[in-house]
């Protein structure tokens, strides 16, 4: 182990130094802890999903296609829950939240995400939903007819656009 870190290929874990060689990360996390993680797709409920070696991590303050060093601070079984201390590598999908709130309210997560990359997760979260919990497998309806917002941020009350 070199300066704390077990090499994980392109994921690291760092924090009481317990950790050596070729292992299985899941059941070893505690809270505290440290991660390098590749973050690959939003979850339903405003965090985003990334997977190191058997066990998912669910991480605020990250947008999908982010590399990010996240602090664990909810260890369960088969998921952690973390927070992004430090973006690593910004995605290609990242932008400068408008509102002046953001990060602060809590009322609107993914204001750093571009709204058509928004449109497209949320698409994908549905159709998700759809299959994996309601079983129905078939063509995946289009958002053809479905009203998009011309200013993505016309509807917030508090700081509308201009």
């Amino acid at each position: 182990m070199e300066d704390g870190m077990a090499n994980l290929g392109q994921s690291q874990v760092s924090g009481s130094g317990r950790l050596s060689g070729s292992f299985c990360i899941l059941g070893m996390m505690q809270k505290g802890d440290e991660v390098t993680l590749n973050i690959e797709n939003l979850s339903g409920d405003g965090k985003t999903v990334a997977r190191l070696d058997g066990m998912v991590f669910f991480v605020e303050k990250a947008v999908p296609g982010d590399v990010v060093r996240a602090r664990v601070w909810k260890v369960k079984k088969n998921f952690a829950d973390a927070r992004a201390v430090e973006v690593l590598t910004p995605s290609p999908y990242r932008v400068a939240p408008k509102c002046k709130y953001f990060g602060v309210c809590g009322g609107c997560r993914w204001q750093d995400l571009a709204y058509e990359d928004q449109l497209r997760y949320k698409h994908k979260l549905v159709v998700d939903a759809f299959e994996r919990i309601g079983g129905f497998v078939g063509p995946v309806p289009q958002q053809d007819g479905v009203h998009i917002l011309e200013l993505p941020l016309a509807h917030r009350r508090r700081d509308p656009p201009k």
